[in-house]
């Protein structure tokens, strides 16, 4: 037969089955050293080979139900489901089971190598994209092969001009360093709350993470007081800032006080923390639960202790993802108010919501992203004047006039 295509990742495949059938015979050639030694050794060698054999019994209690003899139930499967796809189609499968089947009917049986099985699970991998990419380009790409009816599809079988992904490596270098969302400029200043509002996937987390030092931008810089995020100075200007995730990360067997405490004594805080953290507990109604494992906690909990943490210091900056998340309504209420307390003591307050009317009552100002671009920045009502349709149109109305997905006259389905 012809060679056929490997996959690369079967290669890894390959490999640990080797690897770990050389480790399994080490083991077993080891035993039987042990065992011919102890029976005095020499001629025990040849009594004792016997025990070898124990690396058939997987085998042989395998051996029927591993048979796929008869069985044509699977590649059947694989056959009737790539013919299904019209000429150079695409099929999307979420896993190892449902493609390796695709994957032998194709390169071994030589079926419809004109698809593309893509992967669902590996797109999320900043190598994936590009393999499917080069793979499919036009002058790479399988040819459809007409003695497969091809009557019976709707579509032209004359081939693509373009390849199934359009990811440079340019834009894989991005998402591998957590670029900052395109065309993204924004000047923020000390006494205001600033709400930064997007559909998901807009870019907020990615722009927090980035100020955070958690993502390294690609291009563009973030200067925190003038000092660039990239500096080695930086690290001076973050004991003044104050973080808390969407998803807080917490050390289980600690109490929710004892890690409140903890960071004050970190960060060198400069109040009485004792008073100050019973106070804000107590308006948080976790008085009677500071002193539990934070592995008991509820992720509404959770989300008070993270934001107590990052308050603690008395930082000069503040950063929320999602603060009043996983909140009832009368802790978001206090969270709030802290949040403009911190405000009115000069700092500056960034937050994330989904939630705009929280945006509305709490925000000096709000910026709006999508796709990665900030579309609105400005005061409520500037933003209001600028981009609604109408008068008396709400927040959310112009959010959704200003995010709502647009049709590309170009596209086309491949």
């Amino acid at each position: 037969r012809n060679a056929h295509e490997v996959r690369w990742r079967d290669y890894f495949f390959m490999a640990s089955f080797i690897f770990w059938g050389n480790l399994a015979g080490i083991g077993l050639a080891g035993f039987w050293s042990a065992l011919s030694e102890h029976w005095g050794g020499g001629a025990a060698y040849r009594r004792t080979m016997p025990v070898l054999l124990i690396a058939f019994i997987p085998m042989a209690y395998n051996w029927e139900w591993a048979s796929r003899a008869g069985d044509y139930a699977t590649i059947d499967w694989a056959y009737d489901l790539l013919m299904s796809v019209e000429p150079y189609g695409v099929l999307f499968t979420n896993g190892d089971n449902d493609t390796f089947p695709l994957w032998y009917a194709q390169e071994i049986e030589g079926v419809r190598k004109d698809v593309t099985v893509v992967v669902l699970q590996y797109l999320y991998t900043d190598w994936y994209p590009l393999q499917i990419r080069d793979q499919t380009e036009p002058e790479r790409q399988r040819p459809f092969d007409g003695q497969f009816a091809a009557g019976i599809y709707s579509t032209d079988s004359s081939p693509p001009d373009q390849s199934v992904s359009l990811a440079t490596d340019e834009v894989m270098a991005a998402v591998r360093g957590g670029a900052l969302p395109a065309d993204l400029s924004l000047s923020l200043e000390a006494g205001e709350i600033v709400g930064l509002l997007g559909p998901n996937g807009a870019g907020k987390t990615t722009t927090l993470h980035t100020i955070m030092g958690l993502k390294t931008p690609t291009s563009g810089d973030v200067r925190i007081n003038h000092v660039s995020v990239q500096s080695p100075e930086i690290e001076s200007v973050r004991r003044r800032i104050g973080y808390m995730p969407e998803q807080p990360v917490l050390y289980d067997f600690l109490t929710g006080r004892e890690f409140v405490q903890f960071l004050g004594q970190l960060y060198d805080a400069e109040l009485d923390i004792d008073d100050w953290l019973t106070d804000n507990l107590d308006a948080l109604e976790m008085g009677q639960d500071a002193d539990r494992l934070i592995r008991t906690y509820s992720m509404g909990m959770r989300k008070k202790v993270a934001f107590l943490a990052a308050m603690v210091h008395r930082p000069n900056i503040l950063i929320f993802d999602e603060p009043t998340g996983s909140l009832d309504a009368a802790s978001a209420r206090v969270v709030k108010d802290r949040m403009q307390m911190a405000r009115d003591q000069g700092a500056l307050v960034l937050f994330t919501t989904h939630v705009m009317e929280i945006a509305e009552r709490l925000a000096d100002r709000i910026a709006i992203l999508n796709h990665g671009r900030l579309v609105a920045d400005g005061t409520l009502e500037e933003i209001k004047r600028a981009h609604a349709r109408s008068s008396g149109e709400t927040l959310e109305e112009v959010f959704l006039g200003l995010t709502a997905p647009q049709p590309n006259p170009e596209h086309t389905a491949r």
